[in-house]
């Protein structure tokens, strides 16, 4: 499972948590200079850097100097020329311990502040590789009529498709939606923006219903809508006896479009079984909508409670 992110474009702060996300879940982080004219801060090659190369960005995290990045080279690359490289006279003994620094020009390996990684690095890529120990869910549905409700900013919202995760225990899980391409008839010509939330379920007896209403606390993640044929989020959540909801949406209402749906998540006993499940909310067990229609009339326009009838 691979994603890609503008560094110049994404927020400082929303980067820095990624990377720092992708290192503690063990996925491997590659990184490309930008070309000069094309988004780089300038030449790339006058600060040791290859244009359009791809390096690893091994490790990275809170250092005495500030936010750092250690990445490294193919071997036969130049290194890093600006601060903190390897002749950089800020490298104090202390430092060198403990950020296990070497001065070796030939190792491919150096360090960077967070700073000069956005400033030089046009693209960063994180790569998690799903082996045996993953599960796969996949559902497909569509957007369509009264379905199609938009984010959760407008009130048909509600309307949306929703899924019920029941969550035993802990777990980390790959979230990913798909679009269909554009030479499919059912495509959208253009994608729209898409993105996705999860809600704490309804209590029993209403735990097999979908979300109609949100209070604090119900959040447990969500997505800033993205204009994309694809989106990927990776999610955290605890052990809940109370199911989880999870709803895909598009960023307006009445936009439609068919939409695959694939939750990938660590299987801890390797039996090939999900310690999670997914399934969609039936309509047979969801709320059931009724209406009631009538008039006033002379005799009936009593007016509200604790007031005088009009005449």
């Amino acid at each position: 499972m691979a994603r890609s992110i503008e560094a110049a474009a994404a927020e400082p702060d929303a980067l820095w948590q990624e990377m720092m996300g992708a290192w503690t879940g063990g996925a491997v982080i590659g990184c490309r200079a930008g070309v000069a004219g094309n988004g780089a801060a300038g030449d790339p090659a006058a600060v040791g850097l290859q244009p359009a190369e791809t390096y690893c960005a091994v490790t990275g995290g809170e250092m005495p100097p500030g936010k750092m990045v250690r990445l490294r080279a193919f071997h036969g690359s130049p290194e890093w020329r600006g601060r903190w490289a390897d002749d950089d006279p800020g490298w104090t003994s202390q430092l060198r311990n403990l950020m296990r620094f070497s001065r070796d020009a030939g190792d491919g390996s150096f360090w960077m502040d967070f700073g000069d990684f956005r400033r030089w690095f046009s693209l960063v890529y994180t790569c998690r590789m799903a082996d045996d120990k993953w599960t796969k869910m996949t559902a497909r549905s569509q957007w369509v009529d009264a379905s199609a409700g938009g984010g959760p900013n407008f009130v048909s919202w509600r309307h949306n498709p929703q899924w019920l995760l029941r969550v035993p225990r802990p777990t980390r899980l790959t979230l990913s939606m798909t679009l269909p391409q554009p030479d499919g008839d059912a495509a959208p010509a253009q994608p729209f923006a898409i993105g996705a939330c999860l809600f704490r379920g309804n209590d029993a007896p209403d735990g097999v219903r979908r979300k109609l209403v949100l209070v604090e606390g119900d959040v447990v993640f969500s997505s800033e809508p993205r204009f994309s044929r694809r989106f990927i989020q990776e999610v955290s959540l605890p052990g809940s006896e109370v199911p989880y909801l999870l709803m895909p949406f598009t960023h307006e209402p009445g936009l439609e479009s068919p939409f695959t749906l694939v939750v990938q998540t660590d299987d801890r006993d390797e039996d090939g079984v999900a310690d999670i499940t997914m399934e969609p909310v039936q309509p047979a067990t969801d709320w059931r909508t009724g209406s009631a229609s009538g008039s006033w009339d002379a005799s009936g326009g009593g007016g509200a409670p604790g007031k005088p009838p009009r005449r």
